[in-house]
């Protein structure tokens, strides 16, 4: 996995391999979509990744940690164990109080979602009493969580891996992480061409807080290679009643931040 970084989300620089599956996972393992939170109780940056031994009759979560967002990250949990089995795309999320949730899709239960607290590490489930159960519909993947005011928001899609149309994204609120989730009413999203990765928050310079989107663009590398894929970004917007839209894809914007 390659750290990129940048300090006004235009020019980025190449920070190196922080971490990769020879040396730390079994052999012939396929690793993707890493998430990577800081956890600030104990000084360290906590990366949540999925990974394959085969196929997908063999899908894990693993857990490495680093003092350092440059790595190197050390392995501390090769398999995470939760709520539901059998587990696909995951997404991580640090709360104002600092406990952190992961959401993510069970493959046994439908392809359908689920949030758990973690650990005050970051590095396990506190398990099924600290589970959300599950929510939504059924054949969904690619889940995003945030915050926004006093409610919480969760965003995922239709499953549509490595399509080149992308997939439509669904809301859904809650009055916490862990529930009760309501599908926001008005249809789902536009994809921008593109399977939703994250939604992270900046406050602008009006002191006030706003959201971007980022999802993969698949089949867009003139290489064809899926690891060369590109992103789009997109800001978020919202009604006056809260619910979530989007500005819509546009070639180039600018972001005015505090």
């Amino acid at each position: 996995m390659t750290l990129y970084t940048s300090p006004d989300l235009t020019t980025w620089t190449n920070a190196g391999v922080v971490f990769g599956a020879v040396g730390h996972l079994p052999p012939d393992s396929v690793l993707f979509a890493p998430k990577t939170v800081w956890n600030a109780a104990t000084s360290s940056w906590v990366m949540w990744f999925n990974y394959i031994v085969g196929d997908f009759s063999k899908s894990y979560y693993g857990i490495a940690t680093s003092p350092n967002s440059t790595g190197p990250f050390s392995v501390v949990n090769p398999s995470v164990a939760l709520r539901f089995s059998d587990n696909g795309d995951e997404n991580l999320f640090v709360d104002d109080d600092g406990a952190a949730y992961v959401i993510y899709t069970t493959l046994s239960h439908g392809h359908a979602m689920s949030v758990e607290r973690l650990t005050a590490s970051y590095t396990a489930s506190l398990g099924a009493a600290a589970s959300s159960g599950i929510f939504g519909d059924g054949g969904v993947e690619a889940p995003t969580l945030f915050k926004r005011g006093a409610e919480y928001v969760a965003l995922f899609g239709s499953c549509c891996c490595y399509c080149g149309s992308g997939s439509p994204v669904s809301a859904y609120t809650a009055p916490s992480p862990l529930g009760p989730w309501s599908k926001q009413a008005g249809g789902a999203l536009p994809s921008f061409a593109s399977q939703a990765t994250d939604v992270f928050a900046y406050t602008d310079s009006r002191g006030e807080q706003q959201f971007l989107y980022v999802g993969d663009h698949w089949q867009s590398a003139p290489d064809r290679l899926k690891s060369h894929d590109f992103t789009v970004w997109a800001p978020l917007s919202f009604s006056a009643t809260g619910a979530v839209s989007a500005a819509g894809f546009a070639p180039n914007f600018t972001i005015d931040l505090a």
